[in-house]
């Protein structure tokens, strides 16, 4: 007989179903794991693993024509190369990264011509590109042949055949992953989120913040400069009269600030190109075209970061020695590298949020653009540990992409120099770039928290 009352589950069959339950939670993980693995060596994941070796590819051929090209200059004769550790190593391990950095080149641009065997015979630019970069590859192979003796190690100078190669890096790199991305393109445009309406326009939003970091970034450096601690028990207080402290003060701060508004105006030149680029970022996800135009300028980015300042502080030496390879290949290198890497995790990002959110909006598209700039290299890596769930999801990208700007920050603050720095190069140029270059990706973090 229904009495209407539900019947209270008994302690024991409560524990028993607990039990049941935590029993197979191993096993669950371990199959979660088991399939996210083997979809990393899936096929999906070709494009990211071209993007990988290629920049194995170039990191070795930019280091190589650098190498030779530095071993015909006056300067190196100054200096030992036992204090140059990064020249010492391509001195003793030439042949290692001669072999893996021509057979790397030749593996993929087999790799590329199989997959665009149907097409290689027609007149297209991207098969003029294929072609020119496969015999460029060839002729720098017999270009950086050597010869060791026992005293030394006799390479070629770098001559028209480098410079030829280097052309050819980046249009072939660009064709090369459009070919394999639009092979497998299985994202389409996704549905993005409805962003709240904004009464301050986003480019004086970006400039308050991007010229904010930088000036509050800048107190710490100038509280050590009057300090005692940062200078062994000594004050630019004391060689300046009180009455002219606070006059001093203001040049510091002002200075700052100026240098603080410049970085603004140049982020808000950045965000004008990235709105030209997405131009339906409010409607829809990125296209492949729009991706890779955009990995492309996330690229420039870093590249200036990491390359130009450096190349900066060794122009008198690049000029006088007139070798002027030296400062083109790593910045077409690194550039061509990045681009390509970050088309591949922004298509990545892409497909996730349409996966993880199939009937709703997800990711905004700055927030795939923001991920792709912070961990877009190792993204696919980053994604086997990606959680199923919408704000889990959310939460997860934007802590892996904001978190290690933060100790990287952190790290770069208390870095000291202990090796040979020739000309203060890390000190004076890659450290306080870094520094200014997080600053702003950081108050982009900020910004997309505010959204």
């Amino acid at each position: 007989m229904d009495t209407g009352k539900e019947t209270p589950i008994s302690l024991e069959k409560g524990v028993q179903k607990i039990w049941r339950y935590t029993k197979s939670l191993p096993l669950l993980a371990v199959k979660t794991a088991f399939y996210r693995i083997r979809s990393f060596f899936s096929r999906e994941l070709s494009p990211w693993f071209f993007a990988v070796f290629w920049t194995v590819h170039l990191l070795l051929a930019t280091w190589i024509i650098a190498f030779r090209s530095t071993l015909h200059t006056g300067v190196i004769k100054l200096v030992d190369l036992d204090e140059i550790e990064i020249a010492y190593i391509a001195y003793k391990n030439f042949e290692l990264m001669y072999g893996i950095c021509i057979l790397l080149g030749f593996l993929l641009v087999a790799a590329i011509g199989y997959v665009k065997r149907a097409s290689l015979s027609e007149r297209k630019p991207g098969n003029l590109v294929f072609f020119a970069f496969a015999f460029s590859l060839l002729l720098l192979a017999i270009n950086s042949f050597y010869e060791r003796t026992p005293t030394q190690l006799i390479v070629n100078d770098t001559s028209w055949i480098d410079w030829f190669y280097t052309l050819t890096v980046f249009p072939f790199g660009f064709f090369s992953i459009r070919a394999l991305l639009t092979q497998q393109e299985l994202i389409h445009q996704h549905e993005t989120p409805v962003l709240s309406k904004r009464y301050i326009p986003r480019t004086a939003i970006f400039f308050v913040l991007c010229s904010g970091a930088i000036l509050l970034s800048s107190i710490p450096v100038h509280l050590e400069f009057w300090g005692y601690e940062g200078f062994g028990g000594f004050s630019h207080y004391d060689v300046i009269p009180a009455a002219d402290r606070f006059n001093a003060d203001i040049v510091l701060y002002t200075c700052s600030g100026l240098f603080a508004s410049l970085i603004g105006i140049v982020m808000i030149g950045a965000y004008t190109i990235y709105d030209r680029i997405m131009t339906h970022r409010h409607t829809k996800t990125p296209s492949l075209h729009a991706s890779m135009l955009v990995s492309s300028l996330l690229a420039a980015c870093w590249t200036i970061a990491l390359i130009v300042p450096v190349l900066m502080k060794m122009w008198d030496e690049i000029s006088l020695e007139k070798k002027w390879l030296f400062p083109v290949i790593p910045i077409v290198a690194v550039f061509s590298a990045l681009m390509v890497l970050m088309t591949v995790s922004l298509r990545f990002i892409s497909k996730d949020n349409q996966d993880i959110f199939p009937n709703r909006p997800g990711l905004s598209v700055a927030e795939m653009v923001f991920i792709s700039l912070s961990i877009g290299p190792v993204y696919p890596i980053v994604r086997l540990l990606r959680p199923t769930k919408g704000w889990l999801y959310w939460f997860f990208c934007i802590a892996f992409a904001a978190v290690p700007q933060w100790i990287l920050f952190s790290f770069l603050n208390d870095y000291v120099v202990y090796f040979f720095d020739f000309k203060d190069i890390v000190r004076k140029t890659v450290i306080p770039v870094m520094q200014v270059f997080l600053s702003i990706a950081l108050s982009c973090a900020f910004y997309l928290l505010m959204m």
